[in-house]
């Protein structure tokens, strides 16, 4: 997602990568779907949403009908399925202040990457999402239906999050349960601090080990 919002010709377009995640869900949920109701879904303006759209036609991830809007293509829609079903936002859990002490805050599920936190890594992954414009970020690790806490000497189990029952059947060991918090809740920008851990994810799985 990082080269659809790259700047051209020095100009930075107007949406990030979660409207793109965002039209995705939609677009798989409800392709296909006209450009007037895509911008309101997105709240962007129609110069935006047009310019999003055409950048996800050069990637060969979205086509238009000129009768029905957008819709996926095969390439697409893959794509689609797969980050819809790796990164999730979750219901809003009962979280103890002393945990999460932000005034808004917001609950991710990502799967399975719980196993690439280490003590060792943790600060890079707070650090990462911070860059988003958040005030902080909470890490756990959904393991044998408990949640441990990574930090930076040792890993401890938590007894101040209660996951609801209807959110019990979506976890796997491995998961990662994201907690995001800032001062006003901004949804565009929690899931933009979630996407800057997975991306720094995706750029330690390639950098060169010693």
């Amino acid at each position: 997602m990082n080269e659809l919002v790259k700047e051209r010709r020095g100009v930075k377009p107007r949406f990030s990568r979660c409207h793109i995640l965002k039209a995705l869900q939609v677009l798989l949920e409800h392709e296909p779907i006209g450009r007037p109701t895509l911008k309101k879904l997105l709240s962007l303006g129609e110069t935006s949403t047009k310019n999003m759209i055409k950048r996800l036609r050069e990637l060969k991830l979205v086509e238009v009908d000129i009768v029905g809007g957008s819709y996926l293509t095969d390439r697409g829609r893959e794509i689609a399925e797969l980050l819809v079903g790796a990164l999730k936002p979750l219901p809003k859990m009962k979280i103890d202040s002393s945990i999460a002490p932000w005034r808004a805050s917001s609950t991710w599920l990502l799967k399975h990457l719980g196993t690439l936190v280490r003590t060792d890594n943790i600060v890079k992954i707070r650090d990462e999402a911070i860059k988003a414009g958040v005030e902080g970020v909470v890490i756990l690790i959904y393991k044998k239906e408990s949640l441990i806490m990574p930090t930076s000497s040792k890993l401890e189990h938590v007894t101040g999050v209660i996951i609801p029952k209807n959110c019990s059947h979506m976890l796997e060991d491995g998961d990662m349960i994201t907690i995001v918090g800032s001062s006003t809740q901004d949804p565009y920008v929690h899931c933009e601090a979630v996407l800057n851990i997975v991306d720094y994810f995706c750029r330690s799985s390639t950098e060169p080990h010693v």
